[in-house]
């Protein structure tokens, strides 16, 4: 496109040039070189935007922008595109920086997070049907730390009878280390007993110990 110019275009951007030196030149006069400096370490961004604005107004001025005044035709698509997806993409961002802060904000500890504990000397494990106890989750562990072995059921008839029917305490035996609890009710009372427990620890407040103990063992 240079190689094109005209001798008056030449001389067309030596004019302009010479309207962007003279307030250099008055202001190198005017001033000392410590002024000047001070001058310039405060003022420059407002000159150089000065500059650009009266280069850019003396080249339109010039007709050198022109070109952009000429008419082009695009497909429909291609202009619906550049009216949504400008659109989409504020819409994508905004949403990612929402989730990102989400993520950064501590996780809350509720209830929900509630699901295992040492109770009556056992430890349990359980789930949740809504905010309820699911008593049908229950399952029981050893508490040795080295076994953990899920614990079987044992009817203890050489610990007593009741009644008419068969009504033998529950033990809970580990099968792999011999851990043995028992207990003096019914298997049929040990599920509701245990939720019965969950619950009042929740109620309490007193689930939130476990919980912080749990979280900050190895």
């Amino acid at each position: 496109m240079i190689k094109n110019w005209s001798l008056q275009d030449w001389a067309n951007v030596a004019q302009i040039l010479g309207l962007l030196a003279l307030p250099l030149s008055i202001a190198l006069w005017y001033f000392t070189r410590a002024h000047f400096e001070k001058f310039w370490k405060k003022w420059r961004k407002v000159v150089f935007v000065a500059l650009a604005i009266v280069a850019t107004a003396g080249a339109a001025f010039r007709g050198w922008f022109a070109w952009l005044t000429h008419p082009f035709t695009l497909p429909v698509w291609i202009l619906i595109l550049v009216a949504v997806l400008p659109a989409a993409l504020l819409f994508g961002v905004l949403w990612l920086v929402v989730k990102l802060k989400e993520l950064s904000k501590p996780a809350k500890i509720g209830p929900e997070h509630y699901i295992t504990d040492r109770i009556f000397n056992v430890v349990w494990v359980w789930g949740y049907k809504g905010h309820l106890i699911d008593e049908g989750s229950l399952s029981a562990f050893c508490p040795n730390a080295d076994c953990k072995c899920r614990l079987t059921f044992k009817d203890d008839n050489e610990r007593g009878w009741s009644g008419n029917l068969p009504s033998a305490p529950v033990s809970l035996v580990c099968p792999n280390c011999g851990f043995r609890e028992d207990f003096d009710f019914r298997r049929r009372e040990l599920f509701p007993r245990v939720s019965v427990e969950i619950e009042r620890r929740i109620r309490t407040g007193e689930y939130k110990k476990s919980l912080a103990v749990q979280s900050s063992a190895p």
